[in-house]
């Protein structure tokens, strides 16, 4: 292995699972149980990446957006997605690859997500090897969400490295600038759910478009 790096710390939604349709089909089935407009799944790429309380907001009309309401769309979606993370949700082409490489060349894995701590760590588990993933943060009720670095920086901690030692992994301006507040090198994907501009405008490090060039990157 030629990378200066000791750990990889990947986001979750957009980067290494595509659950885009899952997620819209979930919000858009509370949407209707409350008679409200719902949405193509392809605006869902616009809504997701800030937690679920967030996208709830962001579906809802605007003259909908109470607290009450914002809330129970959000708990209303963690109980139907509960039964439908797996139904249509995969692995982006090559991520498997990529990881397989990452674990061959002893360069420690992570995961750094604003779902729900619990929901992260079984989706985790269903579509890739239990040990793949040295540490898992997503959400809890003791931390902030991305983009506040305080989840990343915990994840150095746990692996006992400084921020030169660590790359992110993400596919939004979230997920840059979660970087950048834990000084981390970061990698915006562009096969996730924003674009390339969103990328660049929050100062990604290197923007890649297949995980192969991760690969190549890293020299794995």
């Amino acid at each position: 292995m030629h990378t200066p790096y000791k750990a990889i710390i990947f986001d979750l939604d957009g980067t290494l699972l595509d659950t885009l349709a899952d997620i819209a089909d979930t919000m858009n089935a509370v949407l209707l149980g409350l008679g409200l407009p719902t949405h193509p799944r392809q605006a869902y790429k616009q809504f997701v990446g800030d937690g679920v309380a967030k996208c709830a907001e962001r579906v809802l009309p605007a003259d909908r957006r109470d607290a009450a309401t914002i809330e129970f769309c959000k708990e209303a979606f963690l109980v139907r997605y509960a039964n439908a993370w797996k139904k249509q949700t995969r692995p982006y082409p090559g991520i498997e690859e990529l990881l397989r490489r990452c674990h061959t060349s002893q360069l420690r894995m992570g995961v750094c997500t604003n779902k729900p701590h619990e929901v992260a760590v079984e989706t985790l588990h269903h579509f890739f090897a239990p040990d793949t993933f040295e540490h898992v943060q997503g959400v809890v009720d003791h931390l902030p969400r991305k983009p506040n670095p305080a989840m990343l920086r915990g994840l150095l901690g746990h692996f006992a490295l400084n921020h030169t030692q660590v790359v992110y992994v993400g596919d939004t301006a979230t997920d840059m600038r979660t970087a950048k507040g834990a000084a981390c090198f970061s990698v915006g994907v562009t096969w996730g759910f924003r674009h390339e501009h969103e990328l660049r405008e929050q100062g990604a490090d290197l923007i890649i478009h297949h995980p192969r060039e991760l690969q190549h990157w890293l020299g794995i």
